[in-house]
């Protein structure tokens, strides 16, 4: 992409000048508010925009935004979102952009494509400002400094509020872990009154802690830290100093915190990283997995389009279709992975492509909005049932249909079941391949129930919603 168009962006930034009291609006706005063309190419910058990313609305004005905003590392992500802005189609997250001065900040982006009167896309706006978790703070003055102590604990509650949460078995065996730990450390410091009587009376409790920081995760550790605390103040002397006694239990679990807060913090970002690297290993294999299955699908559908009775000259162009709506289909499970999505369109946009006659396909059910997490997973398996129905399902043959329906009885609880009906499937109706694997585990939080019948699959997912 060219580095700077303000030459021939000179005419459109005189064109789409805005009125002075609009602008002084938008230039007012807290956070920043940033107008490209449909090619990238920015034509409105606020101050706002200009005290986040250090750059003035001169230096940028004409330059593209995929090579002011995005970091080296977000770049690609950067015009992966930019492509399906300018098919109409909005985009909101948290995204890493860099500083005019070269350093990484995390931003809250919503970017939403903008259109005229007649409903002809012109332009794309984008709103950010800095993540709550990775608020830039410029500490230049006693304000500055106040300023940022201010925030220090909002910004360390947000970075252990997004440490992975322990379900309660692992709690209770973290708990008890703990407990063992504070038994062994104790056991050594009675021990250690054989030698060293009355003095250094937390030395067997860092140990304890710092092992359990890393094991057990915040609340266990916390509950050892009190505990520790209690018991080696009760080590610090023989007579009754209790405030010199408070006091040494005082510093022991500030310097006990001190201590264990970096390594919880540390385990709690190297379990994310572990999610994540599984997360993406399921991807990549369900990235070669749907790649197969594109193979077979299209090789299912140009057969069974030149089995039909659609005149010769006409098959070229319905092949042509029904492989461009599977494409579409493809580009709804990338797109719709970061918002919420009504259920209907989602079946509609991944299902009815594939479906080789819309008398063979029943959508019947109430509106329901998915949430944000259930989207993705919920469209990759109704594409691995939709291809399994087209390869070797009610779809295979030419009297097979396929009846999907959900309602929710108790509200908040979706009922969904995909059934295929009216072929005859051939073999055991027992297919266990990654295919299976993606349909039963890829939405964790539902319950499903998948089986071959000899008519063809038959899948009941409930999920609350």
């Amino acid at each position: 992409m060219p580095e700077s168009n303000l030459a021939n962006l000179g005419g459109a930034r005189t064109a789409r000048r805005l009125p002075a009291f609009e602008s002084e609006v938008l230039a007012s706005l807290p956070v920043a508010v940033i107008a490209t063309d449909l090619n990238g190419y920015i034509i409105y910058w606020n101050r706002a925009a200009e005290q986040l990313y250090g750059w003035t609305a001169d230096e940028v004005e004409g330059r593209n935004i995929i090579d002011v905003t995005p970091s080296a590392e977000s770049r690609a992500a950067a015009v992966a979102i930019f492509d399906s802005l300018t098919k109409g189609q909005s985009w909101s997250g948290t995204f890493e952009t860099r500083h005019k001065d070269g350093h990484t900040l995390r931003v809250d982006v919503t970017d939403s494509p903008i259109r005229d009167q007649q409903g002809k896309l012109t332009a794309i706006v984008g709103l950010s400002k800095p993540a709550d978790d990775t608020q830039e703070v410029t500490v230049t003055t006693a304000h500055g400094f106040h300023e940022l102590i201010a925030r220090l604990p909002k910004r360390i509650r947000a970075a252990f509020a997004r440490m992975p949460a322990d379900s309660p078995r692992d709690l209770l065996r973290n708990f008890a872990i703990a407990g063992l730990l504070y038994g062994l450390a104790w056991g050594v410091r009675i021990s250690l009154d054989l030698v060293i009587p009355d003095q250094l009376p937390f030395i067997s409790f860092f140990p304890a802690l710092m092992i359990s920081a890393y094991f057990c995760g915040l609340w266990p550790t916390f509950a050892l830290l009190v505990a520790a605390s209690a018991t080696g103040a009760m080590w610090t002397s023989n007579n009754d100093l209790w405030g010199l006694r408070i006091l040494a239990g005082a510093l022991f679990f500030v310097a006990g915190g001190a201590v264990v807060a970096p390594v919880v913090y540390a385990r709690g970002i190297q379990r994310r990283l572990q999610a994540q690297d599984e997360r993406l290993s399921l991807v990549n294999m369900e990235l070669k997995h749907r790649l197969k299955n594109l193979f077979a699908v299209t090789s299912s559908i140009c057969f069974q389009t030149i089995k039909s009775d659609i005149p010769r000259d006409q098959l070229g162009q319905v092949i042509v279709g029904r492989i461009q709506a599977v494409g579409s289909a493809q580009d709804l499970l990338s797109a719709t992975g970061g918002e919420g999505s009504d259920l209907r369109t989602l079946v509609d946009a991944v299902v009815r492509p594939l479906s080789p006659d819309a008398s063979r396909l029943d959508i019947v059910g109430p509106p329901v909005l998915l949430p944000v997490e259930a989207t993705m997973p919920f469209a990759m398996i109704l594409h691995e049932l939709a291809t399994n129905a087209v390869k070797y399902g009610a779809w295979s043959s030419a009297q097979g249909r396929t009846v999907i329906e959900w309602h929710a009885p108790r509200g908040r609880q979706l009922e969904f079941r995909w059934h295929e009906e009216g072929a005859a499937v051939p073999g055991n109706g027992k297919r266990n391949g990654f295919g299976s694997v993606v349909i039963k585990e890829a939405l964790a939080q539902a319950k499903v129930q998948h089986k071959i019948g000899p008519q063809g699959a038959d899948c009941l997912i409930e999920l609350t919603i």
